[in-house]
């Protein structure tokens, strides 16, 4: 019964490159609040939303200042290229900015939540 407890003594064997010493503390250690990778979480997400609303932006600039002023929707010009590059591209444009918008906020609620859980974890301790 005495073996379960460890060897004679109550000492326990120390694992390779375990001390009894305390830490350096010259080296800064980062809080584990602010996990860099959150942090880029929230940052990324905040570039995503803003891509997001500048492609909307550009999408809907297309639509309402080209089509309107020539008034045939921008479909006699077609020719040119010009006119078929910008529909292609507010297409996508018009497709892709909501997308990142989402994606963005999303990012951004997920890095809150961790943030938040991590301080409510750190706050009952």
């Amino acid at each position: 019964m005495d073996d379960i407890d460890g060897p004679a003594g109550g000492e326990r064997p120390v694992p390779d490159g375990a001390t009894g010493r305390p830490r350096d503390r010259s080296r800064r250690e980062p809080s584990p609040r602010w996990n860099p990778h959150v942090v880029v979480l929230v940052v990324g997400g905040f570039a995503l939303i803003a891509m997001g609303v500048r492609l909307y932006r550009s999408a809907l600039d297309v639509v309402y200042s080209d089509f309107t002023s020539r008034g045939t929707h921008g479909l006699s010009d077609v020719e040119d290229g010009d006119a078929a590059r910008d529909l292609v591209a507010m297409q996508v444009e018009w497709t892709v900015g909501p997308l990142l918008i989402a994606f963005g906020i999303l990012s951004v609620l997920v890095g809150v939540t961790v943030l938040a859980v991590r301080f409510r974890r750190g706050a009952s301790r």
